[in-house]
C-alpha cells in the first residue's frame, strides 16, 4: 500500500509539473518615480529587485529623437500594445480615434498584448483591472475594442479615492490569479499619481502612497503562488507611465527626466539575483517580453513598424538578452 501511495504521489508531481506554463503578471504604478519608490518604506519593491533584475532610469515614451509627452494614455498604449505612438497615433489623453482595437478582425490593426497572446494561444485567460478610466473598456479608453480578447475585466470609477478603488482592483485581480486560472494579466494602480496631483510628486502623501503600493504588491506577488496560479512559472513585469518635477502637481514637460523616468522591475523567470540592466530600458520592452515569456511570436512585422532603435530598447528574452540577461551587472 505504502509502494501505491508513494506512486501515486510521484504521478501527481510529474502531472502539476507537465501542466506549468508560463504565465505573465504586468502591474502598472502611475505616476512612480524611482527615487520616490527608494525613499519609501516598500520591502516588496525592495524584495523585487534584490531578487529579480531591474532599472531605475528606465524611460517611458521618450527617446532622444522624440519626447513626445507624459500624457498617461500615450504611455500606456505603448505598455498594452508595444508600437509607438508614432505608428499608433496614440498621442494624447481621450483620443478617441486611435485606440487599439483587438475586436474588428483585419490584418492592418494593431493588437493588443491581449490579441497578440489571444492569437497564439486562445485558451489562455487574460485579464485588465484598472482604476483609471483611460484604460480600460469604458468609452474612449484605450483597451475599449478589445473585449474579445480580454476575459475578466474590472474597474470602479465610482469610489472617491484612489487608494480605495486600488484596493478592490486588486481584490479582483487576486481572485482571477488565484481562483479562474487568469494566466495574462495587467493591473493598474493609481493612487501615487493621485498623489502627485494634489500634493505633489515629492510629496509626504506620495511617500505614504507608494507605501500602500507596496501594500498590494504583497497580495499580488503571493497570488501568483496561490490557488490555481500556484503550479505556473510566473513573470511580474512592473513599470510606470510617467513621475512629475519636484515641486509640481502636474506630469510637467516629458524632456523632463523627473517625468520621463521610471522603474523597471522583472522578476521570476530568468530575472533573479538582484542585478540592474546595463542597457537603456523603456516601456517598450513590456510586450515583447512579455510575449517572449508566453513564447508567442513577436514577429518581425511588430519590429519594422516600431520607431525607435530596436537595437537599443526592443530587448526581449531570446533575440536581444545581452541587456535582459547576460548583460546584467551586479546591483
Amino acid at each position: 500500500m505504502r509502494l501505491h501511495l508513494v506512486t501515486a504521489s510521484v504521478c501527481l508531481a510529474l502531472s502539476a509539473t507537465a501542466a506549468a506554463e508560463n504565465r505573465v503578471l504586468m502591474i502598472g504604478v502611475d505616476g512612480l518615480r524611482p527615487d520616490m519608490m527608494l525613499k519609501a518604506n516598500a520591502p516588496v519593491f525592495d524584495a523585487l529587485m534584490r531578487t529579480g533584475s531591474f532599472s531605475l532610469t528606465s524611460r517611458n515614451v521618450f527617446t532622444p529623437d522624440q519626447a513626445w509627452n507624459g500624457h498617461s494614455a500615450t504611455n500606456w498604449g505603448v505598455m498594452l500594445n508595444g508600437f509607438s505612438p508614432a505608428v499608433t497615433g496614440l498621442t494624447h489623453n481621450g483620443d478617441a480615434e486611435h485606440l487599439i482595437n483587438d475586436d474588428v478582425k483585419s490584418e492592418s490593426n494593431i493588437l493588443s498584448v491581449f490579441g497578440r497572446i489571444k492569437r497564439h494561444n486562445p485558451s489562455l485567460k487574460t485579464g485588465v483591472f484598472n482604476t483609471w478610466g483611460g484604460i480600460g473598456m469604458s468609452r474612449v479608453s484605450i483597451l475599449q475594442d478589445c473585449r474579445s480578447t480580454v476575459d475578466f475585466h474590472f474597474s470602479d470609477y465610482q469610489m472617491e479615492s484612489s487608494a480605495d478603488r486600488d484596493v478592490e482592483t486588486v481584490s479582483a485581480a487576486v481572485d482571477a490569479l488565484t481562483k479562474k486560472d487568469a494566466g495574462a494579466v495587467f493591473v493598474h494602480l493609481s493612487q501615487c499619481d493621485a498623489a502627485g496631483h494634489g500634493y505633489g510628486y515629492d510629496s509626504t502623501q506620495m511617500n505614504t502612497a507608494v507605501e500602500q503600493i507596496d501594500l498590494l504588491l504583497s497580495r499580488l506577488v503571493r497570488a501568483t503562488r496561490t490557488g490555481t496560479a500556484r503550479v505556473h512559472n510566473w513573470l511580474i513585469l512592473l513599470s510606470a507611465d510617467h513621475g512629475g518635477p519636484d515641486g509640481s502637481r502636474g506630469h510637467g514637460d516629458n524632456t523632463n527626466p523627473q517625468t520621463y523616468t521610471v522603474p523597471l522591475l522583472a522578476w521570476g523567470g530568468p530575472f533573479r539575483h538582484g542585478t540592474q540592466f546595463q542597457k537603456q530600458t523603456s516601456l517598450y520592452n513590456i510586450v515583447p517580453t512579455a510575449l517572449s515569456w508566453l513564447k508567442v511570436d513577436s514577429d518581425v512585422d511588430h519590429r519594422r513598424r516600431c520607431s525607435v532603435r530596436c537595437s537599443d530598447l526592443w530587448i526581449h528574452i531570446p533575440a536581444c538578452c545581452s541587456a535582459f540577461q547576460s548583460g546584467h551587472k551586479s546591483g
